[in-house]
C-alpha cells in the first residue's frame, strides 16, 4: 500500500474519488502482488496501468508493451 497513492485518490474530488477507489481496488484483488507507486504524478501498477483523475472523467491506462499477449487480447477496441 503506498501512501502517496492514498493520498493522490483522497484529494480527488467526487465521483472521480470514488472511481479512482474503485479502479485500485480491482487492480489489487486481481494482482495481489502488483507494485503500487507514482509516476508521473498518478498510481501506477507494475508498469502496466495507471489512474489518471481529471476535471470530468477517470482514465485507466494500459502500457501496452508490458502486457503479455493474454491481456492484450482481452482489450477491446483500437483506443
Amino acid at each position: 500500500m503506498d501512501k502517496k497513492v492514498i493520498g493522490y485518490i483522497e484529494k480527488q474530488k467526487s465521483p472521480q474519488n470514488q472511481v479512482c477507489k474503485k479502479l485500485r481496488e480491482i487492480i489489487l484483488n486481481t494482482y495481489p502482488n502488483i507494485k503500487e507507486d507514482m509516476k508521473y504524478g498518478v498510481p501506477y501498477y507494475g508498469d502496466k496501468y495507471y489512474i489518471v483523475a481529471l476535471k470530468t472523467y477517470v482514465n485507466l491506462g494500459f502500457l501496452i508493451k508490458n502486457l503479455t499477449r493474454e491481456e492484450i487480447a482481452l482489450l477491446e477496441g483500437s483506443g
